[in-house]
């Protein structure tokens, strides 16, 4: 449990430096969130009124996603906010003669009390869910309220986004001569009778809700709307016990993330399951006995993991190797009383300072705790790239 403890502490630190926060493409992911690329932006009002979308090709977000959703490999198990078409519109299957995952089954008021109902697994009971909670948002209730229409498909094919073929359904095959823009980003598979064939329901959408004096419409970048996920799903949990990372009693995980090495990775870290593939193989009776971690650690040592592969990872084909120090020093504050004895003793920069950028051996030792090992790990993939190099 040593490398998680080390990832989760490394979350905390990053979270309180305002250092790390300058960089728009990779930031530290909220508890409660994944990322995944999306290719559609959807506008909508306050209301769910429809305003327009655009197809953005691909673009890695982050969103609201529960334990079963941010660990689901396939399935019906829906994100709450941002997903593929074939779960959030209703209108997929009369397009596609496909059936989708949606569902127009929403949960009633009791229902939703019940705590054996407290995962809602459709996209419309998940949002329901949310919006009826004392923890709902405006954008929440927005979208909930747009996809209730049931009209999605149809207005991106009305936008020119989507496409369909003479019978009136999704297009899976783009005409000969004819380019489809979105097939660019789906990925074939083949029949029985071997044709390539795409499906448009695959596709991504996001929203973005425009109400008039919220300064962030897009809901991936909101964050009062991240705030009043997490409150909420974190209400609908309530299997507590011992974390073994943090050695403390609070709320455990019943999955763990995946999504680490990149969006749509597959691989987990943490996993027991024996329904299937077989884990633990009857070792133990249930999974907690084997390994129990609280959610809150989990998620944010993984998206420590996840922002560190990013930040300073090197990346072999499917391989990564990462160097970091979890720690960074106290910065001195410029309104403290620098003669006072309880202060921690810092260090000068100038006897810290990084001389020896090439390699060359000289110049003073680097004190790598000011970059979360950044300038080591900059060396280490040089050298496993195979140039010379201290």
């Amino acid at each position: 449990m040593t490398w998680l403890n080390r990832l989760y502490e490394t979350y905390e630190n990053v979270q309180k430096d305002s250092r790390y926060d300058d960089d728009e493409d990779n930031r530290l992911m909220p508890v409660g969130h994944t990322s995944q690329q999306v290719h559609i932006i959807v506008r909508i009002d306050g209301n769910g009124n429809f305003l327009g979308a655009e197809f953005i090709n691909k673009q890695s977000v982050i969103l609201p996603a529960t334990e079963d959703s941010a660990g689901r490999t396939s399935g019906r198990v829906a994100h709450p906010l941002i997903d593929q078409i074939k779960y959030c519109a209703e209108d997929y299957a009369h397009y596609s003669g496909n059936e989708g995952y949606f569902s127009r089954e929403t949960l009633s008021e009791d229902t939703l009390k019940k705590p054996e109902d407290k995962q809602p697994k459709t996209y419309l009971e998940t949002l329901q869910g949310w919006v009826s909670s004392p923890y709902t948002h405006p954008m929440a209730q927005a979208v909930y309220d747009y996809v209730r229409k049931g009209t999605l498909v149809a207005d991106l094919v009305r936008e020119n986004i989507l496409h369909l073929d003479t019978d009136g359904k999704l297009m899976t095959v783009a005409p000969e001569g004819q380019e489809i823009p979105v097939f660019k980003v789906l990925t074939a598979k083949k029949d029985t009778d071997g044709i390539a064939r795409r499906d448009q329901g695959n596709l991504m959408v996001a929203w973005q809700v425009e109400i008039p004096g919220e300064p962030e419409p897009r809901t991936w970048k909101n964050d009062g709307l991240q705030k009043s996920w997490i409150a909420y799903d974190a209400s609908q949990m309530d299997k507590k016990g011992l974390c073994m990372v943090s050695g403390t009693e609070m709320l455990l995980a019943n999955q763990h993330p995946r999504n680490i090495r990149r969006p749509g990775d597959g691989a987990k870290l943490v996993s027991a399951n024996d329904k299937s593939g077989f884990t633990y193989r009857g070792r133990f009776t249930t999974a907690e006995e084997a390994c129990s971690i609280g959610y809150t650690v989990s998620h944010k040592a993984h998206n420590a993991l996840r922002w560190l592969i990013a930040r300073q990872g090197y990346k072999n084909d499917t391989q990564v190797i990462l160097a970091w120090t979890p720690k960074g020093i106290p910065l001195p504050q410029p309104c403290d009383d620098l003669m006072a004895d309880d202060l921690p003793d810092f260090e000068s920069m100038a006897d810290t300072a990084e001389k020896d950028l090439a390699g060359t051996g000289q110049g003073t030792q680097v004190d790598h705790r000011r970059d979360l090992g950044a300038t080591f790990s900059e060396k280490l993939k040089r050298s496993l790239r195979g140039y010379d190099g201290n």
